[in-house]
């Protein structure tokens, strides 16, 4: 399906490339490129059937969500529901156990996933970036930093195993598996975004870290075709 929609865009493209611009003797001039002047009409022709697949695929409905699902701070379903997707899979394909998951709130893409049939077109609206898995190793302190990060921006949407408490955009507690914060390196599982200093995050740039090879909008599709179901509860996981 990838090769498929690359295929799409690159064939679609054509239509705007029936000229080319280069520099003769300090002035710009156009030369027609004959080869590439492909009508609309060809152009629809050619795409039709894969445009078909590639819709058909789009709108195949995986999974049904039984209640509308919001984006919000510091806590929500659709947040809750992602970040545990990232926390089972992590620890999966992790040698160590993952102490919890985080993602961010901006790369969340769609406000609310409303009640209903969910297709896998909408999951990719949800999560349109190519954003690969990492499981960051850090101690306490640089833990503190990144949980400070989340504090100031009012709560990121977190796994199960987490609980903190927020008071005037400062971490007051933290609880992880329901211990408190011990010195010890913690395993925790973010977008490769976030583990390369996106979202205020420079600070995680050069930490101890393994990156595999999978994009947590694969993992939301196939959890959500597994399961048939898309569905979460507010926990108390982050309060303030």
């Amino acid at each position: 399906m990838r090769n498929l929609l690359v295929l799409f865009i690159s064939v679609a493209f054509l239509q705007g490339c029936t000229k080319v611009w280069h520099t003769s003797q300090s002035e710009y001039t156009a030369h027609q490129m004959d080869s590439l002047a492909i009508t609309s009409s060809n152009i629809e022709t050619l795409i039709a059937p894969y445009k078909a697949e590639l819709d058909g695929e789009m709108n195949k409905v995986i999974a049904n969500c039984p209640a509308d699902m919001p984006k919000d701070r510091p806590e929500s379903t659709l947040g809750n529901w992602m970040s545990d997707v990232i926390y089972d899979k992590a620890n999966e394909l992790s040698a160590v156990p993952i102490d919890f998951a985080m993602q961010n709130s901006g790369g969340i893409r769609i406000p609310l996933l409303r009640q209903g049939g969910v297709t896998k077109g909408k999951i990719f609206e949800l999560m349109p970036f190519d954003n690969a898995l990492v499981v960051v190793h850090l101690d306490k302190a640089l833990l503190l930093t990144f949980l400070d990060r989340v504090a100031r921006s009012g709560g990121w949407p977190v796994s199960k195993n987490f609980y903190m408490k927020i008071k005037e955009s400062k971490v007051e507690e933290v609880k992880i598996g329901g211990k408190d914060l011990e010195d010890r390196i913690y395993n925790v599982a973010l977008p490769d975004y976030i583990a390369n200093g996106g979202s205020d995050c420079k600070f995680l740039e050069g930490c101890d870290r393994t990156t595999y090879p999978v994009l947590l909008r694969d993992m939301f599709v196939d959890r959500a075709t597994e399961d048939k179901v898309i569905e979460s509860k507010i926990e108390g996981r982050i309060v303030r």
